[in-house]
């Protein structure tokens, strides 16, 4: 799919854009990390708290914090922000030579631990619900390399834990990048690695399927400039307004709403 339908004559689009940032604090900075992560904080929140929507909310930035780099400190900072309404914590995990076993214990701990900084606790407080982000891009052991996962079930175990959705994706320039691009589907486990590789278009007015959400961002062909555009912003892929265009031209989009548009970015926010 290259093209999302063209809106109807006099019809609005609207566009919904999320970033979603690997946020990976150095563990060798120990205490110069935590600085870093408060002051990379009161900057973002100095230019967020000169933004605000109709309904008063300032722009949420979504920290997908590493939970191989269990840092207390950190999480813990990000947690003020969050509770300022600033932003929110996600999972985010590099793993290798796993079990199905050992994956589904790392992510009951990490869920517990983010837990203790008051994240990923639905609103009535019993339910664990969270999103995910798999570190090397080796989601469902999709890069057929066990030393970056080696659990061939992730979708299955993910989407049993409480995770609603995935955004690791897309993945250019590796394996574990999915046929299926520029979508907003639902996957269900397989047997074999690489389980999101297909998967059912969530559609308006259609109950959800599958084991787990799999939330693309855009990838398109910018012919104009002979590039491959992949939804990144790093210091290597820096933001311009051209860009754009072929943002909205992927079209990722609710089948049957393709007036709303998502465009979901990603980027390494500590690093770059």
């Amino acid at each position: 799919r290259l093209f999302r339908p063209a809106p109807r004559p006099g019809e609005d689009v609207h566009v919904i854009v999320a970033i979603v940032d690997h946020f990976e604090p150095s563990r060798k900075a120990g205490a110069e990390g935590v600085k870093k992560v408060r002051q990379w904080c009161d900057r973002y929140e100095d230019i967020a708290s000169r933004h605000m929507d109709s309904d008063g909310v300032y722009p949420q930035h979504t920290w997908f914090y590493r939970y191989d780099y269990p840092n207390f400190d950190c999480i813990n900072i990000l947690s003020e922000y969050a509770f300022r309404g600033l932003g929110e914590i996600e999972f985010h995990l590099h793993h290798g030579h796993d079990t199905p076993e050992s994956f589904a214990s790392r992510i009951r701990e990490g869920i517990e631990w983010f837990g203790t900084a008051g994240a990923m606790t639905a609103r009535h407080g019993a339910e664990k619900r969270f999103a995910y982000i798999a570190g090397n891009w080796a989601l469902d052991n999709g890069r057929f390399d066990n030393a970056l996962s080696g659990v061939d079930t992730e979708l299955e175990i993910l989407g049993s834990l409480g995770c609603y959705a995935d955004f690791t994706f897309p993945a250019f320039g590796t394996v574990a990048q999915p046929r299926k691009v520029n979508s907003i589907q639902y996957s269900a486990y397989t047997p074999e690695p690489k389980s999101y590789d297909t998967g059912v278009d969530a559609e308006v007015g259609v109950a959800a399927s599958g084991d787990l959400m799999i939330f693309q961002g855009p990838m398109f062909i910018d012919w104009m400039r002979g590039r491959i555009e992949c939804g990144a912003i790093e210091g290597f892929a820096p933001y311009s307004p051209e860009r754009i265009d072929c943002w909205l031209k992927a079209g990722v989009h609710v089948k049957g709403r393709p007036q709303w548009v998502f465009i979901k970015l990603h980027t390494h926010g500590m690093q770059s």
